[in-house]
């Protein structure tokens, strides 16, 4: 089966990962459970998430040392400790068999990523390049928006147009005072 080793943080559509939101109906008093799948937030520097650990844990003043790693599959578990995801893999995972190789190519050509070497030299993670991509094209003005914006521009110049006419119009028929 593809196995993979997280080299930086993700968040990974796993099995079994649910939120659950629980009512209770007020007529029959019955309660209500709904799962919802949510992505789970693993990252490979917080030992909490670690599904494999190596070598031994030191305490040195409050604080253990140990390494460890954290391994996501596909399909079926080649280890107990593996975490099942669901989709694609990303720069950020590095294959560990012929199988998760041969996916990470063929992912690496679809989804058309940079050479790991290209981003991780930067400093930059895969996130980061992402988040640069969706601000870059949110930054986009489409022809149509540039279209209704002129329009909108020019409504809003006859409506302030009509607001002065309406004001001299009310100042002619109002009574005037004498004092």
């Amino acid at each position: 089966m593809a196995r993979w080793q997280l080299t930086e943080a993700h968040y990974l559509p796993v099995e079994d990962c649910f939120w659950e939101q629980a009512e209770t109906d007020r007529e029959t008093g019955r309660r209500k459970i709904r799962k919802h799948p949510v992505p789970m937030f693993l990252d490979p520097k917080d030992p909490s998430c670690w599904t494999h650990k190596s070598g031994i844990d030191i305490t040195l003043g409050g604080n253990a040392i140990a390494d460890g790693a954290i391994v996501v599959c596909q399909g079926e578990k080649v280890d107990v400790k593996d975490l099942v995801f669901i989709g694609l893999p990303t720069p950020g995972m590095h294959p560990l068999d012929d199988e998760a190789r041969e996916i990470t190519a063929k992912a690496k050509t679809e989804l058309k990523w940079k050479d790991g070497g290209d981003f991780y030299a930067e400093g930059k993670t895969y996130a980061d390049t992402m988040m640069e991509k969706l601000a870059d094209r949110s930054s986009y003005v489409s022809p149509e928006f540039e279209a209704m914006q002129k329009t909108l521009g020019e409504t809003l110049a006859l409506l302030a147009q009509v607001t002065v006419q309406n004001a001299e119009l009310i100042k002619q028929l109002s009574p005037r005072r004498v004092v």
